[in-house]
C-alpha cells in the first residue's frame, strides 16, 4: 500500500536486517537475481487491457506500439528476485512482490494530477508518476503515467487550504486509502491473478539457485511469507483459492499449487495488516471459515 512506485525496493530493510542478524552474508542486502512479471493471461504482452473505466474513460488506453498495448503492459505486476548468500549456510531467497503498477493509472492520471488543482500539487508523489525505469530486459513494462512536461505544470500550481489538510488528502486519501478502495472492487481479481502467477514463479528455484526451467517447490524448500499494510490482505486472499471464484480450469489448477506451496510454508509475518477493515467488503454467508481462523 502507498508503494514509491520505480527505483522503491520495499524489501530493502527486510534483507539488511536478516543479513545483520546472520552476520555471515556476503554482502549487506543480498544480490539482484533478477525480476520477473505476470505474462500469462490478461498479462500477456499481446493481450488487450480489460474494459475497465473511470468515470466514463477507459483505465488503460488501447494505444499500441509494436503489436502490444503499451498502457497494459506497463500496469503487469512484478517480482524482483534477490539472494542472500551466506559464507557457511544455504542461501535464502527473498522474492519482492510489486502489485503497485496495477494501480498507478488511476492513483497518477485520476487522483494526483486531478487533485492537484483542489489541494494543490504534491511534488513526491508527482515525481514518483513521472519516474520512468526502462527494464531492458522486458521491453514495454515501463510507462511514465505522468509526462514531464504535465509534472512540470501540475507543480507549477498554487496550494489550497491548510497544509497539513492539503498533506493528509494527497498522502494518505490520494495516494493511499486509494489501493485499498482498488483492491476490493472490480481490480481485485487482476491483483490476485497476478500475485498468483508472481508466487509461482518465486518457487521455482532449483537446488543450484537456477530458475530457469526449474519446477517448485522441491521436497526440502521452505517458504516464509513477510507482508504489511494491504499486501497482507491480498496475499491472504490470493492463496486462499477456497473463496468465491468461478471453479475454472486455471483455478483447479492453482488450488493443487498453492496447496503444496502451503505445506512448505512454516511461517506468516504480517504487520500492519487491515485485514478486518478489509474484510468488510467481502461480507458472506460462508460459516465454515475464514482468513484469520481457516477451516
Amino acid at each position: 500500500m502507498a508503494a514509491d512506485g520505480p527505483g522503491y525496493s520495499d524489501s530493502a530493510d527486510l534483507r539488511k536486517s536478516i543479513c545483520k542478524f546472520l552476520k555471515d552474508c556476503t554482502t549487506a542486502a543480498g544480490q539482484f537475481d533478477g525480476s520477473e512479471y505476470a505474462d500469462k493471461g490478461k498479462f500477456a504482452l499481446n493481450a488487450p487491457p480489460p474494459r475497465l473505466s473511470y468515470l466514463g474513460e477507459p483505465v488503460w488506453s488501447s494505444t499500441q506500439f509494436d503489436g502490444s498495448y503499451v498502457e497494459w503492459n506497463a500496469a503487469a505486476p512484478f517480482v524482483d528476485h534477490w539472494k542472500l548468500v551466506r559464507t557457511s549456510a544455504p542461501t535464502i531467497y527473498v522474492d519482492e512482490i510489486n502489485w503497485w503498477p496495477l494501480v498507478f493509472a488511476l492513483k497518477c492520471r485520476e487522483m494526483i494530477a486531478k487533485d492537484a488543482a483542489l489541494v494543490g500539487p504534491s511534488a513526491k508523489y508527482i515525481d514518483a508518476c513521472t519516474a520512468l525505469k526502462p527494464d531492458l530486459k522486458h521491453p514495454g513494462r515501463s510507462y511514465s503515467w505522468i509526462t514531464p512536461s504535465g509534472a512540470q505544470g501540475l507543480k507549477a500550481m498554487p496550494g489550497r487550504g491548510a497544509r497539513i489538510n492539503r498533506s493528509l488528502k494527497n498522502s494518505v486519501l490520494d495516494w493511499g486509502f486509494t489501493d485499498a478502495v482498488l483492491a476490493v472492487g472490480p481490480m481485485r481479481t487482476l491483483l490476485l491473478d497476478g500475485i498468483r502467477q508472481l508466487v509461482l514463479k518465486s518457487v521455482n528455484v532449483a537446488a543450484d539457485g537456477s530458475r530457469q526451467d526449474a519446477i517448485g517447490p522441491t521436497r526440502n524448500q521452505e517458504f516464509v511469507i513477510v507482508s504489511h499494510s494491504l499486501g497482507s490482505y491480498l496475499i491472504f486472499s490470493a492463496l486462499d483459492l477456497n473463496l468465491a471464484e468461478p471453479d475454472t480450469s486455471t483455478m483447479k489448477q492453482w488450488k493443487g499449487q498453492f496447496e503444496t506451496i502451503l505445506s512448505h510454508t512454516s511461517m506468516v509475518y504480517f504487520f500492519a495488516n487491515q485485514l478486518r477493515l478489509l474484510e468488510l467488503a467481502n461480507l458472506d454467508v460462508i460459516t465454515s471459515g475464514n482468513m484469520i481462523e481457516p477451516s
